[in-house]
Parts: structure tokens; sequence; C-alpha cells
């Protein structure tokens, strides 16, 4: 094959590429996390799902401390082009104020739009030990109501370290409100 042929190939393979890649912001994807008629995960989804709700219900409940024990550490939070990284709970909950965030957009909870299981890996003996989730968040107000901006769309990795299961890594379109916060 000539070269130029080679490169014409290349180009177009790669322009095909990024219109099959990039997505746009708010793409609503299939919910891994619907529940079925008797209210429970399925068997596939359901480590994962469950992870991401004490996640949630420990944000919401604006407590830190339970929120840090939600995770796997060393704990890693792209946010922007800012990375941080924390290697304790302890440090995590110290850099976390939501009573703060509360204050500053008047947040009142989260609730999840969806969260698809995009990949799970295992140890090498068949026990899964990781879960790529592509997931969408809505901050809400006092009322319930979504604030305006406030809808971001994510990417968590869920790990079993020492048996517990918890976002270890998490990508977001969300900002930090002040330093090093995680949210």
């Amino acid at each position: 094959m000539k070269p130029v042929m080679k490169a014409s190939l290349f180009l177009a393979a790669g322009m095909a590429a990024t219109h099959v890649f990039a997505a746009p912001a708010q793409t609503h994807l299939p919910d891994s996390c619907a529940k079925d008629a008797k209210g429970n995960y399925s068997q596939a989804f359901d480590v994962p799902c469950q992870a991401l709700d004490r996640f949630l219900t420990t944000f919401n409940a604006k407590d830190e401390r339970a929120w840090a024990k939600t995770l796997n550490y060393p704990h890693v939070r792209m946010s922007g082009n800012q990375v941080t990284v924390w290697e304790t709970p302890e440090a995590y909950a110290k850099d976390q104020n939501l009573q703060q965030l509360s204050k500053a957009i008047g947040w009142e909870n989260t609730r999840w739009n969806y969260r698809y299981v995009v990949q799970s890996g295992s140890d090498g003996k068949g026990n899964a030990n990781k879960y790529h989730v592509a997931l969408s968040f809505t901050r809400l107000d006092k009322a319930g109501t979504p604030i305006p901006g406030h809808t971001f769309d994510s990417f968590y990795i869920i790990t079993s370290v020492d048996g517990h299961w918890g976002a270890q890594f998490r990508s977001s379109m969300a900002g930090s409100l002040h330093g090093a916060s995680a949210y």
C-alpha cells in the first residue's frame, strides 16, 4: 500500500473514531442500576450499584466522614485538568465541606440520572474486582428542583480493596468549589 494511501486511511479512521466516541454532554445511557419489580438490582450489577448507593446516601446526608468511608484509597478525582489524590479516609474527609456546597449553590441533595456499567474486570480467577461506570447526576435544591448548570456526566471506577467495594477513581465534568474539594 502506498504511504499516501496509508496516511489517508489512518486519518479517515481517526476522524471516524472521533465521531463514534465523542458523545455530547448529558447523553442518556441505559441505567444498569434500574431495579426489578421486587426492588432488586440485577445480579450482574448489584455490587457497583450498591457501592454507588452508599456513596450518594452519605453524600446527601452531608456526612463527610461516612462519605469518605464509601471510597477506596488511594482515591483519585479528576476535575477539569486538576487531579487530586487522597491517601486515607481521614485526609479525604478533612478536605470536604458539604455545608459549604449547600450554602454556595443552594444544594440540598443529588440524584443519579443513570449509572451505566461499561466494563467489569476480574482478578484472573473469575472473581470480580473492578467496574467502570459511566454515569450522570443532578444536584437539587430544597424544593427538589434541578439546579441549573448542575447536571454532570462522570466516569467512576468501582474497585474491591480488601473486600470493600467503593469508588476509587472519579472523573467528573463538575468542578471543585474550593481547593481539594471532591464535589
